[in-house]
């Protein structure tokens, strides 16, 4: 997916998620004492959307994600150093900012779109090698059928 296609999508889902789900008045919403700066916002949204996109990804395909769902944000939390009660003060916090929680999630949706780039790059070189490897398999393959085919003639001949 191109990224306006993308953000015309995945946007407005994840805002209307978000604000669903926290919803705050903007007043009444007190700077967390573990406040995060918008850029530790951005990764660990970054991270908690690929959870998600995991467990969706699972839910697709038969498998149960849900014991695992506790376990991958509990790896997040101990990555950035933060606790669920940090992240829901965050949450409520930039919920309740629309237009910094814009930003954020903006940024959170480049960050995405720059690890899918770099992903499908990886998977594209290592076709490349792949494919390389195969073809270097094949010749090889051929010298040594090659081979053999001379040591038959050779011997067919001194034994004629």
């Amino acid at each position: 997916m191109e990224t306006k296609t993308i953000k015309k999508v995945i946007y407005p889902i994840i805002l209307l998620l978000l604000s669903a789900c926290y919803n705050i008045n903007e007043s009444n919403t007190p700077i967390p004492e573990n406040f995060f700066n918008k850029e530790k916002m951005v990764d660990v949204l970054t991270d908690i959307q690929i959870i998600e996109g995991t467990l969706i990804y699972n839910r697709v395909n038969n498998k149960d994600g849900k014991e695992l769902k506790e376990e991958y944000y509990n790896q997040v939390f101990l990555e950035y150093n933060i606790t669920a009660l940090d992240f829901k003060q965050n949450m409520d916090y930039y919920t309740s900012k629309p237009k910094l929680m814009e930003e954020v999630l903006d940024n959170v949706l480049e960050n995405l779109n720059e690890r899918q780039a770099k992903l499908e790059q990886k998977i594209a070189n290592e076709k490349v090698i792949e494919d390389s490897l195969r073809l270097i398999y094949t010749q090889d393959s051929i010298k040594i059928a090659d081979s053999i085919q001379q040591i038959k003639n050779k011997n067919l001949s001194v034994n004629n």
